[in-house]
């Protein structure tokens, strides 16, 4: 008959058998992480990771490694959401990725992928599906600032679209965002390239009254869109203002100067 400390040994795995398969598991795990931490963290190497995971539709991958590469500071970049097409079975799929997406640690780091996020939709000239993000950030209190709709203001204006743009600034001081210089520049630089001189001067007055200061993409605009104008001593005013105000002067205004004056 067997002894009683016989049974409990053939019963019960010895401690050392218990410690190591808690060493296995947890190597195995280490190696799923080495498999991906073999080369340098870089943005580039995260988008390629995050475009792989995206195309097999591994959304709980894709999010992993959306806050993974936060914390090694390796921020999102315009390849990010490259998987992202304008193919009928991407686009339906853009509501099941915002819901994976909201599930990231609030702050910058479901910001930022946010912001990429528009930022895609925008460069594929998916003006409707980037306003929806938005709205559905809006409505769960998410965080918004200007920055989230410089991508959308960029593509409405390079279309000329400044009807479009402008409901875009409506809907932003809707949600409480302020637009900051860089939103209006980019509707002051379509005005000025299409030579529109009163609706650049009406931008400038209104950026004014909202207490926003020029940059020098702004003034960059002002040169060009009074060359446009034919108004060689509108464009110098505009370089003597500047230099008034300590900006630097870029030095592409003088090849604009001589070729469009």
């Amino acid at each position: 008959m067997l002894s009683l400390r016989r049974v409990i040994q053939l019963k019960i795995p010895n401690s050392t058998s218990v410690f190591g398969m808690f060493t296995i598991s947890s190597t195995q795990q280490e190696s799923t992480r080495d498999d991906d931490d073999e080369r340098e963290p870089t943005s580039a190497y995260y988008d390629e990771l995050v475009n792989e995971a995206g195309r097999s539709r591994n959304f709980a991958r894709v999010r992993s490694l959306l806050s993974r590469r936060i914390r090694d500071g390796c921020f999102n970049s315009n390849d990010t959401f490259r998987f992202i097409t304008k193919t009928p079975s991407s686009l339906s799929l853009l509501d099941e990725l915002f819901e994976s997406l909201a599930r990231l640690p609030e702050g910058f780091t479901r910001k930022s992928a946010y912001d990429s996020f528009i930022a895609r939709l925008s460069k594929l000239q998916l003006i409707d599906d980037a306003l929806k993000v938005f709205d559905k950030m809006r409505q769960r209190g998410f965080e918004l600032n200007a920055c989230s709709f410089h991508p959308i203001l960029n593509a409405l204006t390079k279309k000329k679209e400044m009807e479009k743009a402008w409901h875009v600034v409506g809907l932003m001081k809707e949600a409480g965002v302020s637009p900051d210089t860089t939103a209006y520049n980019f509707l002051l630089t379509a005005y000025c390239l299409a030579g529109d001189v009163n609706s650049s001067a009406d931008l400038l007055m209104r950026m004014r009254e909202e207490g926003l200061k020029g940059d020098t993409r702004t003034y960059d605009a002002m040169v060009l869109g009074a060359c446009r104008a034919g108004k060689v001593d509108g464009a110098m005013m505009v370089l003597r203002g500047r230099r008034k105000m300590e900006c630097l002067c870029c030095t592409r205004h003088m090849p604009t100067l001589s070729m469009s004056c």
